[in-house]
């Protein structure tokens, strides 16, 4: 029976089959990574030129945010969305509502400013 051809087309067929899936799901796989991670990076650049938009100095020279962003995921508390900003001449903070005492510092590295 190994001998006959029907086997070897049938062994042909099923090894052929097993390749392509592993193919298609590799494939599929980096495409549904390179998606993803376009879509967070688009929307972590919208977030962002609004909070740029957002931010100005006071008449006294303080950094201030405005309190209203479009995306109320930031007004939510424990949403896992807040904000920071940082005066860099002054170290001065300013942080979104809910930012429950979480201290983000960034690390600086050389050249990176």
């Amino acid at each position: 029976m190994r001998n006959s051809i029907r086997f070897r087309l049938w062994s042909a067929a099923a090894i052929s089959i097993v390749i392509a899936l592993a193919i298609a799901g590799v494939g599929l796989r980096y495409l549904f990574e390179l998606n993803v991670e376009r879509r967070v990076v688009s929307e972590l650049t919208v977030d962002l030129n609004e909070l740029i938009g957002a931010t100005s100095f006071a008449a006294d020279g303080r950094l201030s945010v405005a309190s209203t962003l479009a995306d109320q995921r930031f007004a939510n508390p424990l949403s896992g969305h807040y904000w920071q900003v940082e005066d860099l001449a002054t170290h001065q903070l300013v942080r979104s509502a809910f930012a429950m005492g979480c201290n983000a510092r960034l690390a600086r590295t050389a050249g990176q400013w």
